[in-house]
């Protein structure tokens, strides 16, 4: 009985709050797979009730509009920020004498190398080249070097 109420419950959410939910709750499944700690999980579980109820409450007061951009704001702050760190570290691999083809591949094996989800976690594989001249911009860097010394 209490199960057919929470699926009743679930349909009557509009889009915005119902996608929230489902993502939040593929979320905190592999968070627990990940060995985050119960006590931080029901944590986020009481925030994603909270959260969705929320968004629902915006869409049936006529802001659908407010609760998708709720929704979508994270993932879009997201995409903002890795472009950002994406053409910035290209940007410091052309000023560093890269053809341009070569700092585009620098720059993606370097967002690729940053792990964002937690720097603190022994699981995380961090990396540490950063600095480090790959081979095809040791030789850019190397052509140009010789160019000036003529």
């Amino acid at each position: 009985m209490y199960i057919m109420k929470l699926t009743k419950t679930f349909k009557e959410l509009c889009t915005p709050a119902a996608l929230y939910f489902v993502i939040s709750v593929i979320a905190i499944i592999v968070a627990l797979f990940n060995g985050m700690k119960l006590m931080a999980v029901g944590i986020k579980a009481i925030f994603v009730i909270i959260y969705t109820f929320f968004l629902d409450f915006l869409c049936r007061k006529g802001f659908k509009s407010v609760s998708w951009f709720l929704v979508l704001l994270p993932y879009i702050l997201m995409l903002a920020i890795f472009l950002m760190a994406f053409f910035k570290i290209k940007e410091g691999a052309e000023n560093m004498g890269a053809p341009p083809e070569v700092a585009s591949a620098v720059a993606a094996e370097k967002i690729s190398d940053i792990c964002t989800s937690n720097p603190n976690d022994p699981t995380c594989k961090k990396k540490e080249s950063f600095g480090v001249m790959t081979k095809p911009m040791a030789m850019a860097a190397g052509k140009n070097q010789q160019k000036n010394n003529k």
